[in-house]
């Protein structure tokens, strides 16, 4: 999938939407001589990659991962977040 072009076109995002906790982190690299961001959001059993241009909860936003998720977010550097709703 090329860099920002939205969610996933798959259910997984709902799968790891509906858990309880789940990790979110992101870690820079290169594509092309340019600086890009690998963005993830994982579960026990599921995990989800995305490529951006941009870092932070613009991108996360743009996975399709956060709007929806409610439980506990394990965020980089081990800080966890409680999300919900008008978060």
């Amino acid at each position: 999938m090329p860099a920002d072009q939205g969610p996933p076109p798959y259910d997984d995002l709902a799968l790891i939407a509906a858990c309880d906790v789940a990790g979110f982190d992101e870690t820079r690299f290169r594509v092309e001589g340019r600086l890009r961001w690998v963005h993830c959001a994982r579960t026990s059993r599921y995990t989800l990659l995305m490529v951006h241009s941009r870092r932070g909860a613009e991108a996360m936003e743009a996975m399709g991962v956060l709007p929806s998720f409610a439980g506990t977010a394990a965020l980089g550097g081990y800080l966890r977040v409680q999300l919900g709703p008008g978060r």
